[in-house]
């Protein structure tokens, strides 16, 4: 398959409520999306690394400049006949996993209309549907968060996660927890908490949590393993 052009775009999507987390507040969601072309066949990607560099190193203004001056150049004008061939163009640029994501995904969308089929087929995937849960920042009191995680759990969800930082943890999630005894909930701290919190993560074994995501630093493996 050789990529004859790609468009990218660097999109704003504004936000109906800010979304809160332990590092910040967005109120918009900065994305890149590459359209892929071929033979008469064109293929629709996405990245999300959002719009500052704290979700990620990654951010979407970074990534989209990745793109332009790096990566698309890599791969305009050559046959890539697989995901793999495409990832070797790549692999002389270190990193930037976002960046090269939207080129995978945009290429593996392309393939898979090539062949006419779904990409969840060309995959080797079986499924058609999938549950998703929902996610909910952090909110303006703790009612509000009950009302419309009550409101999720109404509606079916099949697990919660909750943003979890420094001032809106522990209390917080033993009220959910006493409200809704049966729910499956986890726990986003996107790196707000050092080794020296052990103690409140271990307090939190009590609630019957599915898991904790990203309690430490987000390359910190040393210190997750010893946690």
């Amino acid at each position: 398959m050789k990529i004859e052009s790609i468009d990218a775009y660097h999109v704003r999507m504004p936000l109906l409520e800010p979304w809160r987390t332990a590092y910040g507040s967005d109120e918009a969601i900065e994305t890149i999306l590459l359209r892929m072309r071929e033979e008469g066949v064109e293929g629709w990607g996405e990245s999300c690394p959002l719009a500052r560099p704290c979700y990620s190193p990654e951010y979407a203004a970074g990534v989209f400049a990745v793109l332009r001056d790096c990566l698309i150049p890599q791969v305009i004008g050559v046959n890539i006949g697989s995901g793999d061939e495409l990832q070797a163009r790549l692999q002389i640029y270190k990193g930037n996993y976002f960046a090269k994501a939207a080129l995978d995904t945009a290429w593996w969308d392309m393939h898979a209309n090539a062949l006419g089929k779904p990409l969840y087929q060309v995959l080797g995937g079986t499924r058609r549907t999938l549950d998703a849960g929902a996610d909910f920042g952090i909110r303006h009191s703790v009612d509000e968060l009950v009302e419309v995680v009550g409101e999720a759990v109404g509606s079916g969800a099949p697990r919660i996660k909750l943003k979890f930082a420094p001032g809106w943890d522990l209390t917080v999630v033993e009220r959910l927890r006493r409200h809704f005894p049966d729910t499956i909930f986890h726990i986003d701290c996107n790196g707000a908490y050092g080794l020296s919190d052990q103690p409140m993560f271990q307090e939190l074994d009590r609630f019957g949590l599915a898991m904790f995501e990203q309690p430490l630093g987000f390359d910190d493996l040393i210190d997750h393993a010893s946690l």
